[in-house]
């Protein structure tokens, strides 16, 4: 999927998927006598038609017209054939658009067919029938992608009490804290030739305000400096951020 300001790079909705593909299944059904599966790959001269701002719909393969009525059109054949033709595979058109129309609950002016989308499609599902005879595609724009997914997400659950403050909830968890004291960075041939008595030169001294270490991870909310009080030497944590000293 294409990230987009509405919808973030990655976003899936299961649930329109499911109703696209259940849609281009019973459409199938219903004008050909035969179901429409997901497709991975792109079928080569499709149709697009664009429906409103940022739908479009593409139909490539046989005549959809002379598939409905279930006799491949393999020749012009006479004017009144080819206008029954036309306007069956018009109805059964219209009957797609009307489908995807309801589905995603949008609407505007059908134009096509277009050589070129006016819009990057977030979103492009791919259908066919098992013989390869028809194939069809929903591509929808970010709009549109993000409206269809916001209409299938489950609704809200009111909680039958009120909920806890983050803070609280998290009052009682233990961290394990530290202070880094600092880094160096030494070659290989070096460390193989260290002693008992070496010394490493850290990039900070013992009075620099070092960086406080929660779990593993440094923070922001506060810094540590060593100090000597009576016989032994500790670390003070500044958490001056937060207006405190501990």
């Amino acid at each position: 999927m294409i990230g987009s300001a509405w919808v973030p790079p990655g976003a899936t909705s299961v649930a329109l998927d499911h109703d696209l593909a259940a849609l281009a299944s019973s459409w199938g059904e219903a004008w050909f006598g035969c179901p429409l599966e997901v497709l991975d790959d792109k079928p080569a001269g499709e149709a697009l038609h664009v429906l409103g701002e940022d739908v479009a719909i593409g139909l490539g393969g046989d005549d959809p017209g002379a598939m409905a009525l279930g006799r491949r059109f393999a020749g012009p054949g006479s004017a009144a054939d080819r206008a029954l033709l036309d306007r069956v595979g018009d109805a059964a058109r219209a009957d797609m658009r009307q489908r995807v129309a309801a589905a995603l609950a949008c609407g505007g002016d059908w134009r096509g067919p277009v050589e070129r989308l006016p819009w990057r499609p977030a979103r492009v599902l791919r259908f066919g029938d098992a013989a390869g005879r028809l194939s069809l595609s929903v591509q929808l724009g970010e709009r549109c992608l993000a409206a269809g997914i916001l209409a299938r997400l489950p609704a809200a659950v009111t909680p039958d009490r009120p909920l806890t403050p983050l803070s609280r909830a998290m009052a009682g968890r233990g961290v394990r804290l530290s202070a880094r004291l600092g880094r160096c960075t030494l070659r290989l041939a070096e460390m193989r030739g260290m002693v008992v008595g070496d010394t490493l030169v850290f990039d900070a001294g013992v009075e620099d305000a070092l960086p406080v270490v929660i779990d593993d991870g440094v923070v922001g909310i506060a810094t540590a400096r060593v100090v000597r009080e009576a016989a032994h030497w500790t670390l003070k944590v500044d958490t001056n951020r937060m207006g405190k000293a501990a």
